[in-house]
């Protein structure tokens, strides 16, 4: 893995946790490829620290869906499938779905204060000159905080197991030509609280169900465009 500038030096917290932090962004923000080789040593050298919090650091990555580990070959990045896409996102949906239920009858309003207060700061950064990425960075905080207001720690617990997967498809999704974020985007998240504050389930179920679709066919339609771009077609 050549590094454009150097991986800042890892403080002691857990070398290893600090180190996936690291290298998670990375993969995250498209500074380490789908398919890039990750080499311990040079990660090593560049965060200051051993080879051994980096080798737990992958292993994390791995359990993470991120990087694959192989004997002798170290590990790489992950280069998703369609078939991963569909998993992934079906999966998703299928937790977002059962979350949302949980809201619904769970959600107190410190919930729905923080559901409020992200949708404030995806408003305000629309209305700026900003980037894809922070906005998807927005969208994807206020998702996680319709999970954590369902208050069913299985579930919770299910879904940030899948969240860098679920990361990585809309972040490499929007790394590049041809993507953006629509300014009316904070609109559906608006409408969705307010379906929980009037405990209309029926409504808050197609908003979900809708915006999720949505955002499914643009990562298709744009991972296909990059296939045909690749092979010339």
């Amino acid at each position: 893995m050549k590094a454009e500038k150097p991986i800042s030096p890892v403080s002691r917290r857990s070398l290893s946790e600090q180190a996936a932090e690291h290298l998670r962004e990375a993969i995250l923000r498209g500074q380490i490829k789908p398919g890039q080789r990750i080499i311990e040593e040079e990660v090593a050298a560049m965060m200051q620290t051993s080879r051994g919090p980096i080798r737990d650091a992958l292993i994390l990555l791995e359990h993470e869906g991120l990087v694959v580990r192989e004997r002798n070959r170290g590990a790489t990045v992950v280069s998703l499938s369609a078939e991963d896409y569909e998993e992934v996102w079906s999966l998703r949906m299928a937790l977002e779905g059962l979350a949302l239920h949980g809201a619904f009858e769970r959600a107190d309003e410190d919930d729905l204060r923080r559901l409020e207060g992200v949708v404030d700061e995806l408003a305000a950064c629309l209305e700026s000159d900003f980037s894809v990425q922070e906005a998807v960075d927005l969208d994807l905080r206020f998702h996680e905080e319709l999970v954590n207001a369902s208050h069913h720690r299985r579930l919770i617990a299910y879904w940030q197991g899948l969240r860098s997967q679920i990361w990585y498809l809309i972040f490499t999704r929007n790394i590049g030509e041809g993507v953006s974020y629509p300014r009316e985007g904070h609109v559906y998240h608006k409408d969705l609280i307010e379906a929980l504050r009037n405990k209309d389930l029926a409504r808050g179920e197609e908003l979900l169900r809708s915006h999720l679709d949505s955002a499914y066919s643009d990562l298709i339609t744009v991972q296909k465009s990059r296939r045909k771009s690749k092979s010339g077609g």
